[in-house]
C-alpha cells in the first residue's frame, strides 16, 4: 500500500524512499558526505560535539558584548543625570514634592542730583507660624503679643489656624526678628522680604510713583525705570508635606537675584521742599483747589523741582495722586502769547516798537473778544501790547500772522505733543490744526483759549525762548549706577526754532512784563527777571462755555535775563485772586529768590545799577503779597 502526504494545493503524491531516507538522516541518493565539502555529519546524523561548543563560544562572546555595550549606555546616562541636567531634576523635585517661590532682588536706590535718598529699600523680614509645630499657643501669644504689637486673643487664634502656616507679620526689622527668635519657638520661622522707605517723606511722592506687592513700579517714575530698578529675582524651592505646609529649613536656592540698579535724578531735594512750602502756603491763602509748580535748568533741560499738591475738604495740603504737571491739562490763557509774539517777530511782521491801534474789543468768527478791563482805542507799540497782556493787541497781530504761521509757531515750541519725558499717563494738549480750527479760534487761540496744555509744556516753550532759540526736551534722569560709578546721560539735543536775535528781543519783552506790566509781582530783588502773567476761565464740562466765577492762575518766567540759567513756572487751579500775576507771581518770585542764591547765581556785571529796571521795592514788597489782584 502507497503512503501519501498532504500538499497545500492537495494534491498527493507517492513518499519515495529517497524522500524518506533524507529526511531521516539516511544518505540520500544525491551523493555521501565526501562528496560535499565543508559538510560533516556524525554517523547518527547530529551535529559533532565540536561544532556545537563553537557557537556556544560565539553566542557568549555576542552576549559579553551586547552587555559591555548596556552598561557603558547607562553610565552614559548617568553622568547626563547626575552632572548636565541636575538643576533640571532640582526644578522637577520642586515642582512634585514642594514649591518654588521668587527670592525678591533688592529695588534700586533713588537719589537726587546731589546725593539725597529719595527712596530706598530695605531689608525686612516676615513672620510665620506652622500650627502643627506649635506646642503652647497661650504661652507663644503671651510672648508675641507686645513684641509682634497684637493683641493676645488675635495671636491665639492665628497660632490654632490649620492652614500649616500663618503669616503673622509682615516686613519686620531684623533686630526684630533677631528678638524674636531669641524666644526659642520651634513652629515659628522667617522670610526674607522688603520694605520701601521715602526719606524725604512725601516731598516727591507724584513724581516717584509707587510699588505693587509684587515688587513692579505700578506708576511715576517707579514705573517708567523700572527696567532699571527692578533687577531680576531669583528663585528658591522648598520642600512640603502637603499643601501649604512647608518644611523648615528645605529651601535650596535654584537661582540667585539680582538686584536693581539705583538712578540719580536732576531733582534737587533742597529746592522741592522750598516749592513745596511755598506753593501750599499760597494754596492755603488762596483757597485755591490744586497748584503746580516746576523749576528747570534753563541750558540742558533738567527738572529741578516738581511739584503737584491738592486741598483737601478738610483744608489741609497734601500731594496729588499723580504728577499733575504731565498728566493733567488746562487752557493757559495770556501766557500762549510767545507763540503769536515769537514767530511774528521771527517773519518781521513787527517789531517790539511797532504801533496797532487797540480797541477794547474785537469781533472775530461771530464771537467778540475783549481786554480785561475797559479802554477806548489807543495806539499802543507791540511791547506793551505784551506787557500789558491785551488781548486785542495780540489777535490784531495773530490775524497777520495768519493760522498756518501760529500753528507752526505752536508746534515748534512744543505745543501739541509729548515732552520726551514718556512719562506714564502724559497727555499731549489738545491744539488741532488749521484744517479743524474753527472761524473764531484766530481770536481764542492766541490769547489762551480753545486749546489745552500741560504746565511742562508751557516752561518747555519758555526755556526755548531762555535759551537763545532752542528747543530741548525736558530730562529728570542724569544717570545711572553702576557699581561705584555713574553713567551720566547725555543732555538732550536741542533744534533751534528761532534765531538767537528774535529770541533776545522777546526776553527783553518779557522783561518789560516784570518791570511795569502785569507780573510785577514776579520780580526778584537784585536781578533782571523775564515772564508772563496768565489768566483763563475754566471751561464747563458739563456743557458749552465756561464756569462763572472760576479762574485759572498762571505765571512763566527766568532769571536772570541777561543770561537765563534757572526758569519756573506756577500755576494756581481755581484761585482767588484769579490773575497770574497776584495768585501764582509771588510763590515764583519767593523761590527764584532761593534758588538764585542756592545755587550761587549772581547777578551780571552792570546789571544792579540804577536805570537797570530791576525789581522796585513796590515790586519786591508785592511779590510777597497774596490776595491782591493785579493785572492778568
Amino acid at each position: 500500500m502507497k503512503r501519501t502526504v498532504p500538499s497545500e494545493t492537495g494534491y498527493k503524491r507517492p513518499v519515495r524512499q529517497s524522500d524518506y531516507r533524507s529526511r531521516t538522516g539516511v544518505l540520500s541518493s544525491a551523493g555521501s558526505p565526501k562528496d560535499r565539502p565543508g559538510q560533516t555529519r556524525s554517523g547518527n546524523g547530529r551535529i559533532p560535539k565540536r561544532a556545537f561548543g563553537e557557537s556556544r563560544i560565539v553566542r557568549f562572546r555576542v552576549l559579553i558584548l551586547l552587555t559591555s555595550v548596556l552598561l557603558a549606555a547607562i553610565f552614559a546616562q548617568l553622568v547626563v543625570e547626575q552632572i548636565v541636567s541636575s538643576s533640571s531634576y532640582d526644578v522637577k523635585i520642586a515642582s512634585e514634592i514642594g514649591s518654588s517661590s521668587a527670592v525678591q532682588a533688592s529695588r534700586g536706590t533713588i537719589y537726587d542730583r546731589n546725593g539725597n535718598i529719595l527712596f530706598t529699600s530695605v531689608q525686612s523680614e516676615d513672620v510665620y507660624s506652622e500650627d502643627y509645630a506649635t506646642f503652647s499657643a497661650s504661652s507663644e501669644a503671651a510672648e508675641l503679643s507686645p513684641v509682634l504689637k497684637k493683641s493676645k486673643s488675635v495671636l491665639m487664634k492665628e497660632l490654632h489656624e490649620p492652614s500649616g502656616y500663618v503669616l503673622l507679620a509682615k516686613n519686620i526689622s531684623l533686630g526684630l526678628e533677631q528678638k524674636i527668635s531669641s524666644l526659642g519657638f520651634p513652629n515659628i520661622y522667617f522670610e526674607p522680604g522688603q520694605v520701601y522707605e521715602n526719606p524725604s517723606g512725601n516731598l516727591v511722592q507724584p513724581l516717584l510713583g509707587g510699588v505693587s506687592n509684587s515688587g513692579a513700579g505700578n506708576a511715576g517714575l517707579q514705573y517708567l525705570y523700572n527696567s532699571f530698578l527692578a533687577g531680576h529675582n531669583g528663585r528658591v524651592a522648598d520642600q512640603q508635606l502637603g499643601p501649604g505646609m512647608v518644611l523648615p529649613n528645605t529651601s535650596k536656592l535654584i537661582s540667585k537675584p539680582r538686584d536693581g540698579k539705583s538712578l540719580v535724578l536732576s531733582l534737587d531735594a533742597n529746592l522741592q521742599e522750598k516749592v513745596t512750602a511755598d506753593l501750599s502756603k499760597q494754596i492755603l491763602a488762596t483757597h485755591a483747589t490744586s497748584a503746580v509748580a516746576i523749576f528747570s535748568d534753563v541750558k540742558t533741560g533738567a527738572i529741578l523741582a516738581m511739584v503737584s499738591l491738592v486741598r483737601t475738604k478738610k483744608n489741609v495740603v497734601e500731594p496729588a495722586p499723580s504728577n499733575l504737571a504731565l498728566t493733567s491739562v488746562y487752557e493757559p490763557g495770556s501766557v500762549m502769547k510767545i507763540a503769536t509774539f515769537s514767530f511774528a517777530l521771527k517773519d518781521h511782521i513787527v517789531t517790539p516798537n511797532t504801533t496797532l491801534s487797540v480797541p477794547y474789543s474785537i469781533q472775530i468768527g461771530g464771537y467778540t473778544f475783549q481786554d480785561a478791563e475797559y479802554h477806548p482805542t489807543q495806539l499802543m507799540p507791540a511791547k506793551e501790547i505784551l506787557a500789558q497782556s491785551s488781548n486785542v493787541g495780540t489777535i490784531k497781530i495773530a490775524s497777520m500772522l495768519g493760522p498756518d504761521r501760529l500753528y507752526q509757531a505752536m508746534k515748534a515750541l512744543g505745543f501739541g505733543q509729548y515732552t520726551g519725558l514718556n512719562w506714564p499717563g502724559e497727555s499731549p494738549g489738545i491744539l488741532g490744526s488749521p484744517a479743524t480750527w474753527y472761524g473764531s479760534d484766530l481770536g481764542s487761540l492766541p490769547i489762551g483759549l480753545g486749546e489745552a496744555v500741560t504746565p511742562m509744556q508751557l516752561l518747555d516753550a519758555y526755556n526755548t525762548v531762555a535759551d537763545g532759540g532752542v528747543f530741548r526736551s525736558p530730562h529728570i534722569l542724569d544717570g545711572v549706577v553702576n557699581g561705584k560709578h555713574i553713567s551720566y546721560l547725555p543732555v538732550p539735543k536741542g533744534k533751534r526754532v528761532m534765531p538767537k536775535s528774535v529770541a533776545a528781543t522777546l526776553t527783553k519783552m518779557f522783561e518789560g512784563v516784570i518791570q511795569n506790566g502785569t507780573g510785577i509781582a514776579g520780580c526778584v530783588p537784585g536781578y533782571l527777571v523775564a515772564g508772563k502773567t496768565g489768566t483763563a476761565q475754566v471751561p464747563s464740562k458739563t456743557s458749552a462755555g465756561y464756569i462763572t466765577g472760576d479762574w485759572n492762575a498762571t505765571f512763566v518766567g527766568y532769571a536772570p535775563a541777561q543770561n537765563p540759567v534757572i526758569s519756573g513756572m506756577v500755576l494756581m487751579h481755581h484761585s482767588n485772586p484769579i490773575y497770574g500775576g497776584a495768585a501764582s507771581a509771588p510763590v515764583f518770585s519767593e523761590v527764584m529768590r532761593y534758588a538764585l542764591a542756592h545755587y550761587n547765581i549772581r547777578p551780571p556785571k552792570g546789571s544792579s545799577g540804577p536805570g537797570q529796571g530791576l525789581c522796585s521795592p513796590e515790586g519786591a514788597i508785592l511779590a510777597r503779597a497774596s490776595g491782591l489782584a493785579l493785572g492778568q
